[in-house]
């Protein structure tokens, strides 16, 4: 009888051990018994020498299981019995005695696999209907392990665990398959551990094949990537996502249900061996590593954000790596498309998990929906998908529906198109169509048609039916000063309201809405429209707890308050809830700023003519006293004293009036009117809503810049502010105006007293009597009603100088803004102006191409280089 190694008994009785209790409880017995008893005992069992039920009498007691040592007690009976009657008849191995027991049970024969060559024996008559050979019985039992292998692969495949083949994980608990967790995979099989001991005439009928452990990995790698995807689609269904992240995840589970489908045509396909498995599985294995990648890299991300993620992984060099993410993208995108066929068809926005580009701003009135109402979310746009220059088309197209149905109520209005799905069918057709940005052409044409039946309503309801245009002419004459003869009589009728008041206590706005209402009805603006002279509103300056103060008389604050009615008028101009649209909230701020500016300057101008008309009543009564006292004016001291007196303030007058009506001029004619007609004319050729909105806001900043109300604009980035020098300006023309009044109110009211007293000295005369009886009334009227102050000469020639430097700046701030002269530097106005230009042009703001009238006021202001030759001097 051959020796037999300890590694052939055990294989040979952890076969038969298994097939009888089995697989899992006899591999810890036996290897616990064979610790235990060491090589010994397996050498005198080999020799026949010892009894096999006293051998495995200790894995019996070990077994917890009371069913499994029924089994092997039954088992060692059967064993001994056998190898006594094989011991009697011949000698016969330890091995070919439980090959004869595994026979007896009912078991195919177990053999170790890398057993030497075996000597054949005679059996018994009762034995000789298992005359199979050897080879044959241990092909079959090998070709059984095999199917069991192949089966389990099939179970790999789909990340399941089996017998043989097992996936190995980190942790036992159910953690995210993104973690590093998975460590790799056991596989538990003789037929893979001893392959290579196969006899040549054995290994050719082997399906396994060398290289199967490769094999297998491919297929656990495999059961890998659809585990992570797997998850993924579990994780997704599970909570609440988008409706494109459904979608995604619609398109994994079809391909996955591609890959079981796959699956079902390999196990039809059976028996068939692991090299056709493998070459079957190359493609499938493909896309799962793709889908694979996507789900690792897209598992936070949904909306506009993950179309544009697998935009990207389309432009893949691979080719079947861009085709099926195209496909992908093509089902992933449909919802997306869908509400934005919603948008730019309906004006709706279905989106409740924010997936969209679009975002609706709550609590928004209609009457500012165009502006407030929507916002662009440029993260959530699908970069690739969608071309960029439809954004804005689409976004405009939405929000002018519902700017039809809200801000115009125009509800019966809906969009006329041929085929109510061509912009949204047209973006769906096939993965390669329109929607991409190569592709775009047919979903732009749609949009654009959308886009102008849309803006084209818009435009026409603004002019027809709510009066664009007229609106912003009233804008123009009422808070731009362009209706002149409203404006005097306004000026005249708060004049004599509020003369010779001090402080805002008792200015109530019915009371300045009656002399508004007034002057309209009192002048030509009253052939504007009713609907265009009730939009005018009068306003306060004030803050609400000024308001409430003032509103019932006197308060212990207003002593101290040394604002007028000048100070807190206000003109405002309501226009209809459409037009917020295009006058919005800044705009009107840029009117209210240039109503304060002109206003101002309307307003020193009236009150210089009316200095001036005061000046020319009291230079008649001066003349008319020094010929009734028989002075002569030509050595009377006091006489020259207030003659000079009236000479300097209508010279100062004048100056003032000079820069008010040069700068009245400019901007009336230079600024509004050129404005004006810029604004008409872009308003015309406008095709959009939006274009009108930049035309209208283009026409205010032209006018804040022209008009040098726009801060500093200089040639460097430290210039002058012009707007302050006109504020000093015309604050030292209030001053002037003030003083003159002042003192011509003095002056009027000694001249009213002596023509009184010269009317009663005449009266004394006609019956005899002196006509003045004092020295003092003879002196009062030597002293010219007070003109011959020296102190109030000094007053003037103070503010006269004052006005005279302030212009100077002035002008070198504007000579600044036009050449890019610095303003510290001294102001020669003998250079001549052509080489002041060309030594500064480089330093010219691009933003002033049209200063030629600019150049012109400043020419205007200083045409005689009076000021010019002073700075020299």
């Amino acid at each position: 009888m051959p020796k037999l190694s300890d590694r052939d008994i055990e294989n040979a009785l952890l076969r038969l051990v298994r097939s009888t209790i089995g697989p899992d409880a006899d591999s810890l017995s036996l290897a616990r018994h064979i610790n235990r008893t060491g090589k010994q005992t397996w050498t005198s069992a080999t020799n026949g020498q010892a009894n096999l039920k006293v051998l495995l009498q200790d894995i019996v007691q070990e077994l917890p299981d009371k069913e499994s040592q029924r089994k092997l007690k039954a088992l060692l009976d059967r064993l001994e019995t056998l190898y006594d009657g094989a011991a009697s008849n011949a000698p016969a191995s330890f091995v070919e005695v439980l090959t004869e027991l595994a026979e007896s049970n009912g078991q195919r024969p177990v053999m170790p696999l890398h057993h030497p060559t075996i000597t054949k024996t005679e059996v018994n008559e009762n034995d000789k209907r298992r005359s199979r050979s050897f080879e044959e019985a241990f092909l079959e039992a090998f070709n059984v392990e095999e199917q069991y292998v192949l089966r389990e692969c099939l179970y790999a495949l789909q990340g399941i665990n089996g017998e043989r083949i097992r996936f190995v994980w980190k942790y036992k608990i159910n953690v995210s398959l993104r973690e590093d967790t998975y460590e790799g995979i056991r596989v538990r099989s003789e037929a893979i551990d001893q392959h290579q001991a196969l006899p040549p005439s054995l290994l050719v009928h082997s399906k396994l094949g060398s290289g199967s452990k490769d094999a297998i990995r491919m297929c656990c790698e495999a059961g890998w990537l659809y585990s992570r995807i797997a998850d993924y689609l579990s994780k997704v269904q599970s909570i609440e996502q988008g409706a494109v992240l459904r979608a995604f995840a619609s398109s994994l589970t079809e391909e996955m249900h591609s890959y079981q489908c796959f699956l079902a045509r390999l196990e039809e396909s059976h028996p068939y061996s692991i090299r056709q498995m493998l070459l079957e599985l190359r493609p499938p294995i493909s896309r799962l590593r793709i889908l694979a990648t996507l789900v690792d890299g897209l598992v936070h991300i949904s909306g506009g954000p993950l179309l544009t993620a697998l935009y990207l992984h389309t432009r893949h060099g691979d080719s079947r790596h861009g085709t099926l993410l195209k496909q992908i993208l093509h089902q992933s995108s449909r919802p997306w498309f869908q509400m934005l066929s919603l948008w730019t068809t309906q004006g709706l926005l279905m989106d409740p998990f924010e997936e969209f580009f679009v975002e609706e701003n709550e609590g928004v009135a209609d009457h500012n929906l165009w502006s407030e109402g929507y916002s662009i979310k440029e993260q959530k746009v699908p970069i690739g998908v969608v071309d960029e220059g439809l954004v804005l088309v689409a976004f405009s197209i939405g929000k002018g529906i519902n700017f039809i149905r809200k801000s115009l109520q125009d509800g019966e209005w809906r969009l006329k198109i041929e085929d109510k799905s061509a912009i949204s069918e047209s973006m769906l057709k096939e993965p390669r169509s329109s929607f991409f940005v190569e592709d775009s052409s047919i979903s732009r044409k749609n949009l654009d048609s959308a886009a102008l039946q849309v803006h084209s309503h818009i435009l026409t309801s603004l002019h027809d039916r709510h009066h664009l245009l007229q609106h912003l002419f009233a804008l123009k004459q009422f808070l731009l000063l362009g209706q002149g003869d409203f404006y005097s009589s306004l000026l005249d009728g708060i004049h004599q309201e509020f003369e010779g008041r001090r402080g805002i206590v008792g200015v109530y706005r019915h009371t300045l809405a009656a002399i508004v209402d007034s002057a309209l009805r009192g002048t030509n603006a009253s052939d504007f429209p009713e609907f265009v002279l009730k939009r005018l509103q009068v306003e306060l300056r004030l803050s609400a707890d000024e308001d409430a103060r003032y509103m019932f008389g006197c308060s212990k604050e207003s002593d101290a308050d040394v604002r007028t009615v000048w100070d807190i008028f206000l003109l405002e101009y309501s226009v209809p809830d459409p037009l917020v649209a295009i006058v919005h909230a800044k705009a009107v701020e840029s009117y209210r700023k240039l109503f304060l500016f002109l206003f101002n300057l309307r307003r020193v101008e009236f009150m210089l003519n009316l200095t001036w008309r005061q000046s020319a009543v009291l230079q008649h009564a001066l003349q008319t006293a020094a010929q009734h006292n028989g002075i002569n004016v030509s050595i009377s001291k006091a006489y020259a004293q207030a003659t000079v007196l009236l000479r300097q303030i209508a010279i100062t007058r004048q100056s003032m009036m000079h820069f008010v009506v040069n700068l009245k001029s400019y901007l009336m004619f230079e600024v509004l009117e050129g404005g004006w007609k810029q604004l008409v004319h872009g308003i015309e050729e406008s095709k959009t809503l939006d274009q009108v909105i930049a035309t209208h806001d283009d026409y205010l900043s032209c006018l804040l810049r022209k008009g040098l109300l726009d801060g500093a604009r200089g040639g460097s980035s430290e210039g002058p502010d012009v707007a302050k020098q006109f504020e000093r300006l015309f604050y030292l023309s209030d001053e002037f105006c003030a003083y003159q009044q002042e003192m011509f109110g003095e002056a009027q009211e000694s001249a009213d007293r002596a023509a009184v007293k010269r009317r009663e000295a005449e009266e004394r005369l006609t019956h005899g009597h002196w006509g003045f009886s004092t020295e003092k009334e003879v002196s009062e009227e030597e002293t010219f009603f007070g003109l011959a102050d020296a102190t109030k000469l000094f007053e003037a020639d103070r503010i006269s100088a004052s006005f005279d430097e302030q212009i100077v700046l002035l002008l070198q701030a504007l000579d600044q803004k036009l050449n890019g002269v610095p303003l510290e530097k001294p102001l020669n106005m003998k250079t001549p102006p052509a080489q002041r230009l060309d030594r500064n042009l480089s330093e010219r703001d691009e933003g002033d191409d049209d200063l030629d009238s600019l150049r012109f006021l400043t020419f205007q202001l200083d045409h005689n280089k009076f000021y010019g030759l002073e700075t020299a001097t």
